[in-house]
């Protein structure tokens, strides 16, 4: 769920419309009462993802929580894990040791009604908005390997404790923040290399 919807929903608790505008949200969204009659919003989006190419065994997993505390502050924890068994076919995944030096990523696209960068119409046309550099995770056995993200915002204020995400793809810098996931965006884990930039191993939905 994007910030501005969070915006839309307290627009409309002020205008006393709060069922409505409740309904037109992600299926994720969920508006909590507490006594004395403090009111919170929690949402949580998630994918789930899926192997791709026959060379790699693994999975992976991306979460989103935002939600408002008492004092109305937004809130948010944004944490993706993959992980992969080594040794793979795959550039960067063949032994352990190049596993431990892989540049896992996680990218980010919402779907538009035009082709990037071939501007053909498609309806099924997703452009990047975002991507995450995950962090190797101690290894724990020869067998797999674990890269993480987590990122934790409080207001305006953010915490990066593994990993680091580009929220702007348009620009050449990295703009650090917490990507504001949409339904049904697609989320693909890839591996940058030399051989391939952007050699894609699993994706998944936002749901």
């Amino acid at each position: 769920m994007r910030v501005r919807t969070v915006i839309a929903v307290l627009a409309a608790l002020a205008a006393g419309s709060a069922t409505q505008a409740v309904e037109r949200q992600s299926p994720g969204l969920v508006v909590v009462d507490d006594p004395p009659g403090a009111t919170r919003f929690y949402d949580h989006m998630y994918a789930d993802l899926s192997v791709v190419l026959d060379q790699v065994q693994g999975h992976g997993r991306l979460d989103h929580y935002v939600w408002f505390d008492r004092e109305g502050k937004q809130r948010q924890t944004y944490r993706a894990v993959v992980t992969v068994r080594i040794p793979s076919d795959v550039p960067g995944f063949e032994t352990l040791e190049d596993a431990m030096d892989a540049d896992v990523r996680i990218r980010l696209a919402a779907r538009t009604d035009v082709d990037f960068p071939t501007v053909e119409p498609s309806p099924t046309a997703y452009m990047p908005y975002a991507e995450c550099m995950l962090a190797m995770q101690p290894v724990t056995t020869r067998d797999f390997v674990t890269y993480e993200l987590l990122i934790t915002g409080f207001g305006n204020d953010l915490k990066v404790a593994k990993g680091v995400c580009d929220v702007n793809m348009l620009t050449t810098n990295i703009q650090v923040g917490i990507p504001q996931m949409g339904y049904l965006d697609l989320i693909t884990s890839l591996v940058r290399n030399d051989a391939d930039t952007n050699l894609a191993f699993m994706e998944g939905y936002c749901y």
